[in-house]
Order: structure tokens, then C-alpha cells, then sequence
């Protein structure tokens, strides 16, 4: 729900915009001085409908917690990059697809190989971007561990936001 994810919201303005009570609190209804700089209010002008999620959530998979949001599609609260962050996994036939959001900038941080194969190199802009921008620089390492936890499991592909390294291999179909 931070600035590159709120402006999308107004695209599908009767969408329910599921969230943690925690990230709507820092967007919303208690901004701190570094909320004001990462959520905007004219991000929230369409009157979007919030759907909170409090707490951790219930046990889910792998040791995690979470909230279903809709069968087999769960917010897994993250908090770390801001307040109230949260990572989405979606069940499949073949397993999860944990799409971390901001948990994670660099894919390397989780895994040294692509899905296909490929060497992951670490992308330093986009580490040194996440600790720039990130709220809790503890929280974060710990998600990045928890994340490369589960992206060592067979049936679970972490993908995060801002690493088009994995979106662009799986999109394609093949190793570039």
C-alpha cells in the first residue's frame, strides 16, 4: 500500500483493499513523520475500501501466520520495510507463490539461483534502496532470512516487487 502500490488502487475503484490494521494506520488514521514521506493523501482520494487484518493472523503454512483473504490467498504480515507490511501468498496446484512485495528488493537476498537456474548476482542499487527506504532495518533481515527459508522449499517460489529478474524469467519462459 506504500506510494508505488496505493495509485494503482484508483484503477479498480470498488476493489475491497485488503491490508494489516498496521499499514492502514501508518497510510490513514496515525501517520508518523516517516509515514507522511512514504503515503500520500491524494493516493486515498477515490475512497478506496479497506478491508483491516489485525495481529498476525492464524497459523498457515511453513511455520508462518496469516490472514485468508480468499481461499487460498493469504496476507502474511511482514512488517519491517514499514509498519504494517505484508508479503501475499497464493496457493497453486504446484505449490505457493509468495509474492513478497517490499519484504525483499534483491532476489539474491533469498536465493542464489533463479527458477530457471540462473545465477542471482546481488543488485546493490536496489539493497542499498531497501535500507534507505526500509522503517526497521532488523525486521527486514529477518524476512529476508524467512524468505530465503522458504524459497529453499520445493513448492515454494518467493518473487519480490522490485527484482524483475524473476518475473521477467518466468514471464518469458526460459532462461535469459
Amino acid at each position: 500500500m506504500a506510494t508505488p502500490t496505493a495509485p494503482s488502487c484508483t484503477d479498480f475503484p470498488d476493489a475491497a483493499v485488503h491490508t494489516t490494521a498496521d499499514e492502514h494506520a501508518a497510510a490513514v488514521t496515525d501517520p508518523d513523520l516517516l509515514d507522511r514521506t512514504r503515503y500520500r493523501p491524494q493516493q486515498l482520494e477515490h475512497g478506496p475500501r479497506f478491508v483491516l487484518h489485525a495481529g498476525r493472523g492464524d497459523e498457515w503454512r511453513y511455520g508462518l501466520t496469516g490472514h485468508e483473504v480468499l481461499p487460498g490467498v493469504v496476507l502474511v504480515p511482514m512488517p519491517g520495510h514499514s509498519r504494517g507490511h505484508a508479503a501475499v501468498a497464493v496457493e497453486t496446484p504446484d505449490g505457493v507463490v509468495m509474492h513478497a512485495g517490499d519484504a525483499v528488493f534483491d532476489a539474491s537476498h533469498v536465493s542464489d539461483h533463479s527458477p530457471h537456474g540462473q545465477r542471482l548476482a546481488p543488485v546493490r542499487t536496489l539493497r542499498a534502496f531497501e535500507q534507505t527506504v526500509g522503517r526497521d532495518r532488523a525486521r527486514i533481515r529477518a524476512n529476508h532470512r524467512e524468505l530465503r527459508r522458504l524459497a529453499s522449499l520445493p513448492d515454494v517460489l518467493v518473487v519480490p516487487a522490485h527484482d524483475r529478474r524473476i518475473t521477467d524469467e518466468l514471464v518469458d519462459g526460459a532462461a535469459t
